[in-house]
């Protein structure tokens, strides 16, 4: 059994370092950005979306918890009174493939719950075919998508 507990200073030290190189990372390989810049990027936009750190209004980062071991991390915001957006689960790789992030999303949907939260939404890279399995398990639906096509250069003189 598992739960969710508000990040420590230690923890969100270590959440920030990951999921700024993960963000990047999952931009590169889904071709939004070139690595060279990735990691600034990265930065950028966890400033912008966390200028307070742990502290911002209206988010919040939980350490996931099993017994009293952290296995991962929840970034949860509110968006409005009635809508959150899970910004982040990250379940680190030695515990995946657990049923951990079954149990996550469970947690994360009674802590909706308690902040008043009817509607919750999230972001997922299309290659991340498991995460996508998961959370159309649990009744996500896709309410919009982007789609992209790389354009042959025609060397005709």
């Amino acid at each position: 059994m598992i739960y969710l507990l508000p990040i420590s200073e230690q923890g969100f030290e270590i959440y920030l370092k990951e999921a700024i190189i993960s963000y990047a990372e999952e931009k590169v390989k889904a071709g939004n950005w070139i690595r060279e810049n990735s990691l600034d990027k990265a930065a950028a936009e966890y400033g912008r979306l966390l200028p307070e750190g742990k502290s911002t209004k209206n988010n919040y980062l939980y350490e996931i918890k099993k017994e009293e071991k952290t296995i991962g991390f929840v970034w949860l915001a509110l968006k409005t009174p009635q809508r959150g957006f899970i910004y982040d689960i990250k379940i680190f790789p030695a515990h995946q493939r657990n049923g951990f992030g079954k149990e996550t999303l469970i947690l994360i949907e009674e802590q909706c719950s308690k902040l008043g939260i009817e509607k919750i939404g999230l972001q997922v890279f299309p290659h991340n075919k498991r995460a996508i399995a998961l959370y159309n398990k649990h009744g996500y639906e896709v309410t919009n998508m982007k789609m992209e096509k790389e354009i042959q250069k025609n060397n005709q003189s």
